[in-house]
């Protein structure tokens, strides 16, 4: 059975599902979790991430053009390391939890089905009092820039099949979805042509980009709902938003005056992965994982509604790998240097030893992307500079003349440097609380205890017969903070001593001595 007659099924890599008898009882009978391949132990689950390409040590006698390019290979390594199995388990766990109230025709599903056209109709987002108390399934994974967090996603659903038919029930089955937040994060039509998009790509010649992004009778909301309804019908089981750190900040609008129409101003500022969110977790049940830099730290920490959704089950913040210095004690950074030392094309290879691990972590600061590139860029200027081995000389001098551009980040970690590490946001986010907790509120220097009235509008000017005379307010102390450093405390009460009546002239015989010496 054919549910989509335009589809043809020969035109596409799928698979036909089997299903397999599931241990948890909840979920024990969903064809969309039964199709599904049996949850591994962590050994398991690290021996299916681990990509680790051959390597054949006679291809050190090939040709240098071919060893040049053969240092390709180092890109698609794949190292099982403690944070991405952890990270998998997760993200298996959400999936089949996600799919158990969604099994095919049950009336779970067809409550679901109804409230997802009620918002493709209305175009809004309908209340759900009885999906108040559904589990809400999402998860983020923030990390500096570097560290494989969207290859490390993408790797991680390759443990699916992408396409699943289920030929009895009709059914297509798409395990995961991933899209790209918008560079403005802010235009829901963006969000859901991206979601069409992936949808096609999954499920060629289904025309959803064609049939809903062009249907001049739909606006950019409905065409969101119409997205997220297809992906329901399709059994999305989980939707990775990459990019997260460009939604806009709802935040910055919080402190402004509101405006007459403040609700309409609200529903303005929300953002598209908020919504999304807010949808896939509590209308559609498809579980979601936003994936950014740690710029995404900054946005969510001013909302606690959006933190706490992004917290928990699996969230992680993926810093640069940690170093021993040590190979006898590997950490993560040795983990991942020793998988990437083994792949030499050089003639000359070396071995890797404790002085190799410093000089570099001491040039990549453990952050991935920079180590498997500076391992491949030597490699390339010891074969074709034909000195065919690598020194720490030769690894210092690619470092300064090809990764100029990131040597001020590397430094600001090396070094802790504050100045350095707060113009790369994107690789270093202090600590939120400390940075909350040094925020004081600046001390406001006292009031001057005489102040000069302003003569009222049509009154002759002080002096004169119809003058009303200036009175002279009694000053009053401004209250001293507690927490206020001693040197400021100090300078108050030196300038509220300057500004007292007993120190200082009195303002208003002045002037008034002033304009009795003018003539009337």
């Amino acid at each position: 059975m054919n549910p989509n007659p335009n589809l043809n099924l020969s035109d596409f890599a799928r698979v036909t599902a089997q299903y397999r008898a599931e241990a948890v009882p909840r979920l024990a009978g969903n064809p969309y979790v039964e199709a599904l391949p049996p949850l591994p132990d962590d050994t398991e689950l690290a021996k299916a991430l681990r990509h680790l390409p051959r390597f054949d040590p006679q291809e050190r006698l090939l040709p240098a053009p071919v060893r040049i390019q053969l240092l390709d290979t180092l890109q698609l390594l794949v190292v099982p390391l403690p944070r991405l199995v952890r990270l998998a388990r997760a993200v298996l766990k959400m999936m089949r939890t996600g799919y158990a109230p969604r099994r095919p025709f049950s009336k779970e599903d067809h409550d679901t089905l109804q409230r997802l056209y009620a918002q493709q109709q209305t175009g809004s987002f309908v209340s759900l009092r009885q999906n108040a108390l559904a589990a809400q399934h999402s998860m983020a994974l923030m990390g500096a820039s570097g560290c494989g967090k969207s290859y490390s996603l993408r790797h991680i659903a390759g443990l699916f099949p992408q396409v699943i038919h289920h030929p009895e029930l009709g059914k297509w089955q798409l395990p995961c979805l991933f899209l790209e937040m918008s560079y403005d994060g802010e235009s829901v039509h963006t969000l859901a042509s991206e979601l069409f998009g992936e949808l096609d790509r999954l499920l060629p010649d289904a025309g959803y980009t064609e049939l809903y992004m062009r249907h001049k009778g739909l606006n950019a909301e409905q065409r969101l709902h119409t997205a997220l309804a297809k992906a329901y019908e399709h059994g999305a089981g989980m939707i990775f938003v990459d990019e997260s750190q460009n939604q806009k900040d709802v935040a910055k609008d919080a402190g402004r005056k509101p405006r007459r129409n403040a609700s309409a101003h609200r529903a303005k500022n929300e953002t598209p992965l908020t919504k999304l969110l807010i949808t896939a977790s509590n209308t559609s049940h498809i579980p979601m994982l936003m994936s950014g830099t740690l710029e995404m730290q900054a946005l969510m920490g001013s909302r606690f509604s959006r933190a706490r959704r992004m917290a928990g089950r699996g969230s992680a913040v993926w810093l640069p790998l940690e170093s021993s210095e040590s190979l006898e004690k590997p950490n993560e950074f040795e983990l991942m240097l020793k998988a990437l030392w083994h792949y030499q094309w050089v003639q000359k290879p070396v071995a890797l030893n404790d002085d190799w691990v410093k000089l570099f972590y001491k040039l990549t600061q453990g952050i991935p992307d920079i180590m498997v590139k500076l391992l491949e860029s030597s490699q390339e200027a010891a074969i074709a500079g034909k000195s065919e081995q690598l020194t720490p000389a030769l690894v210092e001098l690619v470092f300064k003349k090809e990764f100029l551009t990131t040597e001020f980040g590397i430094i600001g970690l090396r070094d802790g440097d504050r100045v350095l590490l707060d113009a790369v946001t994107d690789l270093y986010q202090p600590d939120a609380v400390e940075e909350a907790r040094a925020a004081r509120t600046q001390f406001q220097p006292p009031k001057p205890s005489a102040v000069v009235a302003r003569a009222p509008k049509g009154r002759r000017a002080l002096g004169t017969d119809n003058a009303t005379p200036r009175t002279k307010k009694a000053a009053m102390p401004s209250p001293t903070p507690a927490d206020v450093p001693p040197a400021i405390a100090a300078e108050a009460d030196l300038r509220r001593t300057l500004t007292d009546d007993t120190s200082a002239p009195d303002l208003n015989l002045v002037e008034a001595g002033t304009a009795e010496a003018q003539p009337a």
